[in-house]
């Protein structure tokens, strides 16, 4: 998948934020996106979960095929655009 650097740089930091779990936690793994946006020209949902769910799989070690993605929906209007990701893990 072709990258813009901006993608590839937000991945790797999704990453190095993760890492400490890699080896903790055990698939599935169920991945929870909720954004906030300025106005309606907001990304595209299944593309944030592809590019969330990558740098998760660099950070965690784990394939990305045991991921469950699960949105959250969006809101828009809001003057920061952000997104809030929450992982979940059976324990």
């Amino acid at each position: 998948m072709a990258n813009f650097p901006e993608v590839d740089d937000w991945m790797f930091e999704l990453a190095s934020k993760v890492e400490h779990l890699r080896g903790k936690v055990k698939p599935p793994i169920k991945v929870r996106l909720f954004g906030k946006f300025r106005d309606n020209r907001h990304p595209d949902m299944d593309n944030l979960f592809k590019a969330t769910c990558d740098g998760l799989k660099r950070g965690l070690g784990i394939d990305d095929r045991y991921f469950i993605p699960v949105s959250e929906g969006f809101e828009l209007g809001h003057k920061k655009q952000e997104l809030v990701i929450t992982v979940e893990v059976e324990e």
